[in-house]
């Protein structure tokens, strides 16, 4: 408290509530302890504290960016079809179904994007990722289905000259069949 029996008055930049964001649930009061210095119980009501924009940001992020990976198999590939947005919060569910399919001996996957929203650099890390191991094992990853946005951001970082980018599931199947390009 200041001299005068007044709450000292703390703003919070934006860096700090986007690592609260980040945090896990169990360390919700350690954040908003770190942040503030008070115990949260001292905390007035009102107060627009760590805590109240990290439920914010949280519950924003979670209406705002969903996404899911769906995994199907067509014949002796695998497909992983991908919806919404894939971004540094959603990249490790798309990580983890990867390394799934490699480790179940899965090495010939095709990657739906056709409801696939948005990409951010992180999501675009995770194909490059993987694309040598697959590839090293004899697999391949192929792409089919972006929307005019998403096909944007994969050809202007040169995702066409590394992967399969195709219109359709039955065409990213076909290319399995056709012999490997061989700049790739």
């Amino acid at each position: 408290m200041s001299a005068h029996g007044e709450l000292p008055h703390h703003h919070f930049r934006v860096d700090e509530v986007f690592r609260a964001s980040q945090a896990d649930e169990s360390d919700f009061q350690d954040v908003v302890r770190g942040y503030s210095g008070w115990p949260v119980s001292r905390i007035p009501s009102g107060f627009p504290t760590v805590a109240t924009w990290y439920l914010l940001v949280r519950g924003f992020k979670r209406l705002a960016n969903p996404f899911a990976v769906h995994r199907s198999q067509l014949n002796d590939l695998s497909v992983l079809a991908l919806e919404g947005f894939l971004d540094a919060h959603t990249a490790p569910v798309f990580e983890q179904a990867i390394q799934s399919e490699i480790e179940s001996g899965n090495l010939r996957v095709i990657v739906d994007c056709e409801k696939l929203t948005y990409i951010s650099s992180a999501g675009l890390g995770v194909f490059m990722s993987f694309i040598e191991e697959i590839r090293e094992q004899g697999g391949d990853i192929k792409i089919c289905g972006p929307i005019p946005k998403v096909r944007h951001v994969f050809e202007i970082l040169g995702f066409a000259s590394l992967f399969d980018i195709v219109d359709t599931l039955p065409e990213a199947a076909q290319k399995f069949s056709e012999p490997a390009s061989q700049e790739r």
